[in-house]
């Protein structure tokens, strides 16, 4: 039965916080009384590792930051190596990911790192990306490979200067625990591989965007990030090849071998042995940044293991803090006692409130009820819970209703034009050329003459009709709906222009020897003009388009035709 409350009318909350703070306030006076001395220790390992947990964090932040900075080459390079047709979608992209660099370091500008090097990342980030623009403004024949190559050694310049930043947050972890010193300078090297990684692939754009062969300065250039890439990676394999083969470190480590090492670096020496190049630098761009993407995710693995690591020994020491604290019986009792109460009046009734969570996600209709001898406070939400199930199903009514309503024609009860839409640009953004989508378009020959001759209430009754006709005409998974007025469209998936042709011709057949009678006694033969288009190659208003012009071919050839229209380049 639904629920009646209202929200006024719940249940008010009772003592339930007041005892919570009287059993917590003795025990930790106990705690603090006998055990001050011992807790001294535990109080500054907690605290010590507390700002390790900190400073991890703002270290991972970092790193995020210095990727953001690397990535941005790669939508600079395509800016700088797009046509005219490219350039504004580059430019776009481009936008996005300076946008997101530039979040990246605002969130910096919080902590507390040392300004003046933050200050000279931002200067030399922002000469590099003048200088980017510079060369984007530039028509394509018109730029030269020194142009391109002083903007990608710029942007080049605003990561080192980025790199001096992370040495300093390294310098400090450091010295604040030299435990951690392993695993920043893991970090850091994986950092500076995915950095190595990106600059071969800077050193082939910029001759690529000037249609010229790789120079000689550009290969030693290529050769030497290469070289310090290769000895990186031989440093850190040993000690990650040790690990477990199920390990996720592991497993991203021979992920990022495979994918960067074995298909990255050929398709680099691939563009150094063949010229003219087998690819343009954009496409180059996408291949190679995806051989990149596992070892960004090593990093970032790595890192967030180093992240979960302090965190534990966070939480470690947060545990010997209070293991130390019950030194005496009565702080034994008392904290018992506080265990017990929050057992009882909290943690219990907060886990069936949990159940009573999931039971309204799952749609269940009825959520657990309040005890009676639970606290004010549980008793409210487990009745707020009723009123909100009893909104949940009505809201999932509605909106099941407004779905339906929004895709059907409601005369008909066919796909509206906004479904047809919907499903004609789906099917086109997924197919091959084979089984290119086709289009047919059915207009209702002198419609207007029976609207106005027997009234709008026989138009109607002649288009319900004619769309149950066509709807037995066709197979489950061909798509009938009302496109407009009195025009209806056919979506055909998996067949080509020839076949959707000889379903027009049938729908065309059926529809005039079909005798219709009026409810007003009157006896119609209706006939239809149709258009079919189809073709590979196509967008959706092309399509459109394509069948409409046929669909006038039909009527102006004297109607109750079927022509057709393909693609004016698709081949007969």
């Amino acid at each position: 039965m639904p629920h009646s409350l209202s929200p006024g009318r719940l249940p008010q909350g009772g003592g339930l916080r007041w005892k919570l703070w009287i059993l917590t306030l003795l025990a930790a006076l106990c705690i603090g009384l006998l055990a001050g001395t011992t807790l001294y220790q535990s109080v500054g390992g907690f605290v010590r590792a507390k700002l390790n947990a900190r400073a991890i964090s703002q270290f991972a932040a970092s790193f995020e930051a210095a990727n953001h900075i690397s990535a941005e080459r790669g939508p600079a390079n395509d800016l700088m190596s797009a046509d005219p047709a490219h350039r504004e979608p580059a430019r776009r992209r481009l936008q996005q990911y300076r946008a997101r660099t530039d979040r990246s370091l605002r969130r910096l500008a919080t902590t507390q790192l040392p300004a003046g090097l933050l200050a000279r990342v931002e200067r030399d980030l922002e000469l590099a990306r003048q200088r980017v623009d510079t060369v984007a403004l530039l028509d394509p024949a018109a730029r030269r490979f020194d142009q391109v190559q002083a903007a990608i050694d710029a942007m080049f310049a605003a990561w080192d200067s980025y790199s001096r930043l992370i040495q300093w947050q390294a310098a400090q972890l450091v010295r604040q625990d030299e435990a951690l010193s392993a695993a920043v300078l893991k970090s850091m090297s994986l950092g500076n591989l995915r950095e190595y990684a990106g600059r071969i692939g800077s050193y082939i754009v910029a001759p690529m965007a000037a249609g010229m062969e790789v120079p000689v300065a550009n290969r030693i250039q290529l050769q030497i990030a290469r070289g310090r890439l290769l000895e990186l990676w031989q440093l850190l394999s040993p000690g990650i090849e040790v690990l477990p083969a199920a390990d996720p470190v592991r497993q991203q480590h021979e992920l990022a071998r495979r994918h960067y090492l074995r298909h990255g670096l050929a398709l680099v020496d691939q563009l150094l042995n063949e010229y003219p190049y087998p690819m343009d630098a954009l496409a180059f761009t996408d291949h190679y940044v995806a051989t990149m993407q596992p070892l960004e995710t090593l990093r970032n693995l790595l890192l967030g293991q180093t992240l979960a690591q302090a965190e534990q020994h966070r939480q470690q020491a947060w545990r010997t803090l209070w293991l130390l604290g019950l030194i005496t019986l009565l702080a034994l009792l008392l904290l018992a006692a506080l265990v017990l109460a929050l057992q009882y009046y909290v943690f219990g009734p907060l886990l069936r409130a949990a159940d009573a969570v999931f039971a309204l996600a799952d749609g269940d209709a009825e959520p657990p009820r309040a005890r009676r001898q639970d606290a004010g406070e549980i008793r409210r939400l487990f009745a707020a819970m009723g009123i909100v199930s009893d909104r949940l199903r009505e809201r999932a009514r509605l909106t099941r209703e407004l779905e339906q309503l929004a895709i059907t024609d409601s005369l008909t009860g066919l796909l509206n034009r906004r479904a047809i839409d919907r499903l004609g640009r789906k099917a086109l953004a997924g197919t091959r050329r084979q089984d290119t989508p086709c289009l047919i378009l059915i207009d209702v020959d002198h419609f207007k003459a029976i609207n106005d001759t027997h009234g709008h209430p026989a138009g109607d009754q002649v288009l319900r009709e004619l769309a149950g006709l066509m709807r037995a005409q066709l197979r489950p998974s061909d798509h009938l709906g009302r496109f407009g007025g009195e025009e209806f469209a056919v979506l055909i998936e998996g067949a080509g222009l020839a076949q959707a042709t000889r379903l027009a011709r049938r729908l065309k057949r059926a529809i005039r020897h079909h005798r219709l009678d009026l409810d007003n006694g009157a006896r119609l033969t209706i006939t239809a003009s149709l258009g079919v288009a189809g073709g590979p190659g196509l967008d959706w208003e092309q399509m459109i388009a394509l069948a409409d012009q046929a669909l006038y071919r039909a009527k102006a050839a004297g109607r109750d035709r079927v022509r057709s229209q393909r693609a004016p380049d698709t081949p007969d």
